[in-house]
């Protein structure tokens, strides 16, 4: 049998802020810088563990790819009328590894 999706609004901007605040620790642990930028209210139809899921992944590798001392930063805006979800993880040598540009 499928699996059935769980379709709801929610606050996404509130979902992202509290999954970030789960990997201060493992930023420090890694020794990486990590920083992050969500804009307030932005409101979401869909499935909010499966997205929670999927960014989770997303930021696990950013960490787990980028050196020590490297930089691992995360944004969620709205343009218009889509939400932008921007994960990146830049190494020591200031070279830059675009890991994940969501557009939804």
């Amino acid at each position: 049998p499928e699996a059935e999706l769980k379709l709801a609004s929610f606050d996404m901007s509130q979902m992202v802020s509290g999954l970030l605040l789960s990997f201060e620790s493992m930023a420090f642990e890694t020794e990486k810088l990590f920083s992050y930028d969500v804009e307030p209210g932005i409101w979401y139809r869909g499935n909010q563990e499966e997205l929670r899921r999927m960014l989770s992944i997303f930021l696990e590798n950013a960490f787990k790819y980028s050196e020590a001392g490297g930089r691992v930063t995360c944004s969620v805006k709205k343009e218009k009328s889509k939400i932008m979800a921007h994960i990146k993880s830049c190494l020591k040598s200031q070279s830059s590894i675009k890991v994940c540009g969501l557009l939804m």
